[in-house]
């Protein structure tokens, strides 16, 4: 007659352990129901190994008892699969180190005409240098199993339940970027703006009728563009990009020309917490510039973006009073507009007194690698 099989002594640590696993909402199913089949057995140590299986939905006693053996043997980690071969790796460590390397350099030093790395850039250049053709999804993969994230983590609240107590500091570190930036670096203002439609404009007053004054409505859906743009408040420098859309692309193409325009041993990069602006492929630009610094405004406070009333300039000087057909005469207007600007420019000065602001930036954000760690 075979022996009946029991469960071992349980330590507080483990038995505590066992109940939050098997009550969990989060973890696997297959995870639960095991950690039942142990929790059965704590609540009642007389009960069989194979009841305490079907109990908790085993349709036979084998799965019972084979839990309970890999937990006598093992503990928690006895409850988990066992790694299974599955298929081999298609490519090496070596190749996963070398696409690591190549991501934490700076492409012009390598010879190429950009600044930035994107998937697309990095995974045509990977496999120029090591002739392997390297899937988006699995550079990606790598680059995030490496520890690929943001240097610091930040929310903005306005409501009173998940307001941010430190928001009065944090906005304090964006007007002292103003005030007194950090030493050798450059601080940048970077939004964008649109879509701008190709439409008639109305200039600084509209023409007087016989009663009223007057202005024939022009809905335009001839065209339109973004205006993509990076503006240096300390010295009113100012550069742009139009595209079609507001996407991660252009916004890396404005990066570049951040980096091309205002030569600086560092950049803080002053800018909204649009989606795009912290995208993976924008990620993937920054791995190999640790000189490039973010930092996000709070959500619903625009007007710590030094951007928004050069905005006003910019749109003044390409559209008022001007009427455009179709979206190049918008994007051949502004590019006149940013050099009538560049050669009467003027810098913009913080105006406004905060009762309190802090003494220096806090932090900024910018691409990190950091070891990941899983806690279950």
């Amino acid at each position: 007659m075979s022996r009946t099989l029991r469960l071992r002594e349980v330590s507080e640590e483990e038995a505590e352990q066992i109940r939050k696993l098997a009550t969990s909402r989060t973890q696997p199913a297959r995870l639960v129901q095991r950690a039942r089949v142990i929790q059965t057995l704590l609540d009642n140590p007389k009960v069989p190994a194979g009841k305490a299986g079907k109990l908790v939905g085993y349709k036979s006693g084998i799965p019972g008892r084979t839990w309970v053996k890999r937990f006598n043997e093992h503990g928690i980690q006895g409850l988990e699969d066992e790694r299974r071969p599955g298929r081999p790796p298609d490519h090496d460590e070596t190749v996963h180190s070398s696409l690591i390397s190549l991501a934490l350099q700076k492409p012009s030093s390598l010879g190429y005409p950009f600044e930035l790395w994107t998937l697309e850039r990095l995974q045509r250049a990977f496999k120029e240098r090591e002739g392997v053709h390297l899937s988006d999804s699995t550079i990606w993969t790598w680059l995030e199993a490496e520890g690929l994230k943001w240097k610091r983590q930040q929310s903005w609240f306005h409501e009173a339940e998940k307001h941010d107590p430190e928001f009065v500091e944090k906005r304090g570190a964006v007007i002292q970027a103003y005030i007194a930036p950090p030493p050798r670096t450059r601080v940048i203002c970077i939004d964008e703006m649109g879509p701008v439609s190709a439409k008639t404009y109305p200039g600084e007053t509209w023409e007087p009728g016989p009663f009223r004054a007057k202005f024939e409505p022009d809905y335009g859906r001839r065209g339109k563009i973004w205006v993509h743009g990076a503006f240096e408040p300390a010295t009113g420098e100012a550069t742009i990009v139009l595209s079609p859309s507001r996407d991660s692309a252009s916004h890396i193409q404005l990066l570049e020309q951040v980096i091309q325009v205002f030569p600086s041993d560092r950049w803080l990069i002053i800018e909204d917490n649009l989606i795009t602006h912290k995208s993976r492929d924008v990620r993937v630009a920054l791995l190999a510039w640790p000189e490039i610094q973010i930092q996000f405004i709070p959500k619903y406070a625009c007007w710590l973006n030094l951007i928004e009333p050069w905005w006003k300039q910019l749109r003044s000087l390409a559209l008022k009073g001007r009427r455009f057909e179709n979206a190049d005469e918008l994007i051949q207007a502004f590019i006149d507009a940013l050099e009538y600007w560049r050669a009467y420019k003027r810098p913009y000065r913080w105006k406004k007194k905060p009762q309190e602001q802090l003494l220096h930036t806090i932090g900024g954000f910018g691409s990190s690698w950091e070891p990941k760690t899983y806690v279950i």
